[in-house]
Parts: structure tokens; C-alpha cells; sequence
């Protein structure tokens, strides 16, 4: 900029005496020209990171490495595992309560290694929704939600400060290419229940890697803390969810993709633009954290 400054100095020292209106008219030019140079700098700078992290993961490969080579597909498994441990640190759940309470700076970060870890699954796992590391238990990490979410929504995800843990259960027939999905919020313990929200997978989209999904089922059942103190119940309590599925229709239905998904960690997105990081959840763990 000083250089910048000095350059006009100069212009004006040797040009000849012109009108105020065209000095300023040049002068305004060539700040827009240096505004318009600074600017590309900058992007090109963001496209090279870009760039740069991409063929970090292994979504750009050199031609020497060759495509589905053995050496290539352990670069992969390198590198995504290196961009997983680096998402696991940001999104752990006693730091942002999933995300709930994540800062924006970090949520930047997260969604970027995201983008990341999707975009070598594009390109190293074609088929994620017929892969055998799908079914099973997770347990959900990070979600961000659109802002339109109602309370009860909410619980579902996870968002809502009563909420101590989300699981998901997905069992899936690859025969029939059909399936279930079980939502399990816990409440915190005072509250002593839990949230079920079940759907039937009524189709699966290898192609778009994508489960299509009816909601049927939901409800609340309390076992114990203040709801069961209050009513001087002993025997656990189910209050039907509040929204009639069957009554809904098509308004019932919605899909999840799969954008990644191996041994350990899953991320998928919602019809409703959810983005959801789950790590698979081994029984003994999720029993100790629900007693």
C-alpha cells in the first residue's frame, strides 16, 4: 500500500495540471484497480488451500499413483483418517454440546474437514448405503440444523439443552432394499425419559447413496426423575409425540445420504439441510452412559 501510495505521488508530481474532477476520477480508478488485484490475490490464495487440502485427501491423485492402485488406496485411508482425527478433536461432545454451542470459527473449521472427508468418499466410496459398515448403532457427535426448527425437532437432534445423548439404530435389508431407522434422544437425568422417533427406509438409492424414509412412530417414555416423581409413578410412562404421522402423508417422508461412512465414523445430510457427524457406538459404552 505504501508503495501503492508513492506510485500515485509520482503520477501527480509529472502529469500535467489537470481539473480536480479528473484527478480524482484517476485516482478512484486506480485504488478500484488495486482493490480488484487485492482480491484476486486472496482468492487464488483460498483456491490453492483449497486445492491443497483436496489433494491431501486423495481426492487428486497423481498420474503416477494410477487410480485404485494399492498405493493410492493407503494414501487415502491416510489421509482420511488423519482429517477424521482432526474432526473428532473439534466436535467432541462435552465441548459443544453438538454443536449447540459450538463457536463459529470452530463450526468453519468443521464443516470445511466435512467437506473434505465427502469429497473423498465421492471419489473412494461409491457405494456407501449398500456398505456393510452401515447398519449398526451410532452415536451422534455434531448436527447443525436450519434456524426454523421447532422444540420438539429440537430433542430429535439433539439440539436442545435436555438432551443428554442421541443414538441411531439403522438396520437394513439389502434384499429387499428396505430397512428401519430408530432415533433415541436421552433425557438428562433429572428428567429421567427419552424421545423414540422411528421411520421405515422405504427405499435405498445406491446411486445417490441416499435412504428414503417414512416416519411412523414416536414417543416419549419416562422410567424415572421428575415427570414420574410428580405423577407418584412407579411403572414407566409413554406420552405419544405430538405430531399425527399417519395423517401427514407425504409431509411424513424425507431421505438421508450417506456422505461418508467407514468402520468408525458416519456423516450424512438431511432433506431439511441437517448435517449430522456420528461415531458407531458399541453397547457396553452406550449402557454405562445410559444407566
Amino acid at each position: 500500500m505504501a508503495f501503492a501510495a508513492r506510485a500515485d505521488a509520482l503520477w501527480l508530481a509529472k502529469s500535467p495540471r489537470q481539473s480536480p474532477a479528473v484527478v480524482s476520477h484517476e485516482h478512484a480508478r486506480r485504488t478500484s484497480m488495486r482493490a480488484a488485484a487485492a482480491l484476486a490475490r486472496r482468492s487464488w490464495c483460498r483456491r490453492s488451500a483449497r486445492q491443497a487440502a483436496r489433494e491431501s485427501c486423495g481426492v487428486v491423485v497423481r498420474a503416477q499413483h494410477g487410480f485404485g492402485g494399492a498405493e493410492t488406496a493407503q494414501r487415502y485411508d491416510n489421509e482420511a483418517q488423519e482429517l477424521k482425527e482432526q474432526l473428532l478433536e473439534l466436535v467432541q461432545p462435552a465441548q459443544n454440546a453438538r454443536g449447540r454451542l459450538t463457536p463459529t470459527q470452530v463450526r468453519d473449521q468443521v464443516l470445511e474437514l466435512v467437506q473434505l472427508l465427502e469429497a473423498c468418499a465421492q471419489k473412494h466410496q461409491t457405494k456407501r448405503v449398500t456398505s456393510a459398515q452401515l447398519p449398526g448403532t451410532w452415536k451422534l457427535l455434531y448436527t447443525t440444523r436450519p434456524g426454523t426448527a421447532s422444540p420438539i425437532q429440537r430433542f430429535v437432534v439433539g439440539q436442545s439443552e435436555f438432551v443428554s445423548n442421541v443414538f441411531q439404530d439403522l438396520s437394513i435389508d439389502l434384499e429387499s432394499g428396505t430397512g428401519r431407522f430408530n432415533n433415541v434422544a436421552d433425557f438428562k437425568q433429572r428428567a429421567g425419559g427419552k424421545l423414540y422417533v422411528q421411520a421405515l427406509i422405504e427405499r435405498i438409492d445406491s446411486e445417490l447413496n441416499r435412504l428414503h424414509i417414512r416416519f411412523d412412530l414416536a414417543y416419549f417414555e419416562f422410567t424415572s426423575g421428575l415427570v414420574m416423581s410428580l405423577l407418584r409413578r412407579e411403572e414407566p410412562l409413554r406420552v405419544p409425540y405430538p405430531v399425527p404421522f399417519k395423517l401427514l402423508g407425504k409431509k411424513a417422508c424425507g431421505w438421508l445420504d450417506v456422505t461418508f461412512v467407514d468402520a468408525d465414523l458416519r456423516i450424512s445430510r438431511g432433506n431439511k439441510g441437517s448435517m449430522f457427524i456420528l461415531v458407531r457406538e458399541r453397547d457396553a459404552e452406550r449402557a454405562s452412559e445410559t444407566n
